[in-house]
């Protein structure tokens, strides 16, 4: 089975996006990480097709997949905080904040795909846009990093921890 979705499914997905943002049933920051997920595909096929030559149709499939893991991801993320909720609830504790792992997921992902649409406009326009741009959304993402790695990591044993190997806070000890 071929599945297409056509300029008309695009449209129709805009008009019921910003229909629900006007009543209020998608919040501003979802919103604005869709926009920059189609902003980064737009910028990145055109940084490979016109500027490095390297655009193909698995590249470019392999980008859309890449794009829906990340709504995977988020929709997970408010899953597990969603989860958290309802268990302390039925605890009697109130554990509310396992929200916010949605939210600050949403953030990190938001800040990658800004910076990432600032590198591709830096491949196709390089005297117009300003290194210290990218490197300031770098730094903001590494500070929301290892916050989080502080908050979770906190008075935890860092070297029996099952997750050193990828976790910052960890190297940063090393180091």
């Amino acid at each position: 089975m071929n599945i297409r979705i056509g300029s008309e499914g695009f449209t129709m997905s805009a008009i019921i996006t910003a229909a629900a943002a006007i009543l209020h049933k998608v919040p501003a920051l979802l919103i604005l990480f869709m926009l920059a997920v189609l902003a980064d595909y737009l910028t990145g096929w055109v940084k490979a097709r016109y500027f490095l030559r390297e655009w193909n149709s698995k590249t470019g499939l392999q980008g859309i997949i890449k794009k829906v893991m990340y709504f995977v991801l988020i929709g997970t993320a408010f899953m597990i905080g969603y989860g958290i909720k309802m268990l302390g609830a039925q605890l009697g504790f109130d554990l509310g904040f396992g929200l916010y792992i949605g939210w600050y997921t949403v953030a990190v992902m938001l800040i990658n795909e800004w910076t990432s649409i600032l590198e591709n406009l830096y491949v196709i326009m390089p005297e117009k846009i300003p290194i210290w741009l990218v490197k300031a959304l770098k730094i903001a993402d590494n500070k929301l990093d290892n916050k989080i790695n502080d908050i979770v990591c906190k008075n935890q044993n860092c070297k029996e921890c099952s997750v050193k190997d990828r976790c910052n806070h960890f190297k940063e000890k090393q180091g």
